[in-house]
């Protein structure tokens, strides 16, 4: 389900309802296939929570998927005394950015780049001023 309405805008944060206000806790997983999810919970009732996403016994369809599937997941993050806005802040946000075992596998990854002599992906077209997320523009024959 997309997260844009049809004016650009995030349906998480503009949505026009009353943000709850009820404090709880943010948790992200990592799954090990590098997927994540984060979720909310009440700070009492969180480590139950956790165990119904371990134990498959949740509502959420993805972690349901995972578990049954066999892929295991790790608690990467817990932020405590949140409130719902939080969790929609964090998952308009890309977790992989802020996922300690993405970020470890990133830079491990730019290591072995930078030590075999190879240019680094997030370096690559920094200094020719291209974008790296751009593809290079095709040579014309003429």
């Amino acid at each position: 389900m997309p997260t844009r309405n049809a004016n650009g805008r995030s349906r998480r944060l503009h949505n026009g309802w009353p943000v709850p206000t009820e404090v709880g806790a943010v948790y992200t997983l990592h799954f090990a296939n590098g997927i994540h999810y984060t979720g909310f919970s009440r700070e009492e009732c969180l480590a139950s929570r956790l165990s119904a996403h371990w134990d498959g016994r949740c509502d959420v369809k993805m972690v349901l998927a995972f578990r049954r599937a066999g892929i295991p997941f790790v608690v990467v993050a817990i932020e405590r005394g949140v409130t719902r806005f939080r969790e929609n802040q964090l998952k308009l946000h890309g977790t992989a950015r802020r996922c300690p075992i993405c970020k470890g596998r990133r830079k491990d990854a730019e290591s072995r780049e930078l030590s075999e002599g190879r240019e680094s992906p997030s370096l690559a077209g920094s200094a020719s001023g291209l974008s790296r997320h751009a593809p290079p523009s095709p040579a014309v024959a003429r």
